[in-house]
């Protein structure tokens, strides 16, 4: 009987602690699940790069551009690299807010007048029309030439863009059929490359630079070239043909490129640069604008530009878009032709039945 009594007392302690771990658990597993709807699951928390840009300030990128801006005189476009920092705006708006901030090399000139803004941009099926304010041609110091700057400025600077084929000027919303007072700003432009090579892009005279040619029809067609000295404007030039050793010295401007000494039988030169040459030639070598129909005479010979795209094969390979100049004498045609930052690469003497062509055999420009 005591025995009975001491399992049934074991039997109902067991079962008290069995309820008591039962709800301990019930308790402990609810409050986790509670607690879990308010607290983030372990790792969800969001790190800095999860997180969502809020900040009011926009992604900023870096873009390389090139701006045209205006050489001295007016008579040339010269291009300016520059890396700007372009937020939200498109990449046209911004080459033009940074062609009205003004070129950054102190020897270009600004072509938007200061106080001009841009009012908007857009391009539809290859047209830019950019928006200026009424100061575009209010403010503008009028002339030609300072015309055809400004509007091949803007041009030249988009039209190396994807999908810009020609620009569309407005002033405050409007076509206007001369906000210059020359050309016709009513039609859309397209680029003027032409604008911005000048005649030193196709005759370098860097210190140290050479040029080796072969010849024939004439024991003296072959002949070497080297720039000896070179000072601001001024290249001093040695041209030895087996014959002869002549020397030069070379004035380069913005507009042309022309002997301004000369002196055969010169086989020990010296640098003149140093010491005061006089000067005893006016002869002009290339006369700007690169493009067909320059002409202009030098010492009786009538020169001229009659082609910017020629071809022309030689020893040191083959050179496209060339430009070809003709120089016609009383008795005799040279044609001269030249390449872009390499200098002439051929040169053909005809006289009667008479042929002496020198062709570039080998080169270094410095």
């Amino acid at each position: 009987m005591l025995k009975l009594k001491r399992l049934q007392f074991i039997s109902r302690f067991s079962l008290a602690a069995l309820v008591i771990v039962i709800a301990a658990t019930f308790l402990v597993s609810g409050c986790q699940s509670y607690s879990g709807l308010f607290s983030p699951k372990q790792g969800s928390q969001p790190n800095d790069e999860q997180k969502p840009d809020i900040s009011a300030k926009p992604a900023e990128t870096k873009t390389k551009v090139t701006l045209y801006f205006g050489g001295k005189g007016a008579l040339y476009l010269v291009p300016e690299e520059r890396e700007i920092t372009k937020g939200t705006e498109t990449l046209e708006s911004a080459i033009i807010a940074e062609l009205i901030k003004g070129p950054q090399n102190a020897d270009l000139y600004r072509t938007i007048p200061e106080g001009t803004k841009l009012l908007s941009v857009s391009v539809l099926d290859g047209t830019a029309y950019v928006n200026f304010s009424k100061e575009l041609k209010i403010k503008h110091g009028g002339g030609s030439a300072g015309e055809t700057m400004t509007i091949y400025s803007v041009v030249n600077s988009l039209a190396v863009l994807p999908g810009i084929q020609k620009v569309q000027f407005l002033l405050e919303g409007d076509k206007v059929e001369s906000i210059f007072g020359n050309n016709d700003t009513s039609i859309p432009f397209t680029p003027e490359w032409y604008l911005t090579v000048r005649p030193q892009d196709y005759y370098p005279l860097t210190a140290g630079s050479y040029w080796e040619y072969e010849g024939s029809g004439n024991e003296y067609a072959s002949f070497t070239r080297k720039v000896l000295y070179t000072k601001g404007n001024l290249a001093e030039t040695s041209e030895d043909n087996g014959g002869t050793v002549a020397t030069r010295v070379i004035d380069t401007t913005d507009d042309v490129i022309k002997v301004v000494y000369f002196m055969g039988e010169d086989y020990e030169p010296k640098n003149l640069l140093e010491n005061n040459f006089k000067r005893n030639s006016s002869s002009i070598i290339l006369q700007g604008p690169i493009t067909v129909g320059t002409s202009w005479t030098d010492q009786g010979v009538n020169k001229s530009i009659i082609a910017v795209d020629a071809v022309v094969d030689t020893p040191a390979g083959k050179f496209e878009n060339c430009i070809k100049v003709k120089s016609a004498g009383p008795n005799d045609t040279i044609y001269q032709y030249y390449k872009k930052g390499v200098g002439m690469v051929k040169q053909e003497f005809i006289s009667g039945d008479t042929t002496v062509t020198s062709t570039l055999k080998k080169y270094q420009v410095k």
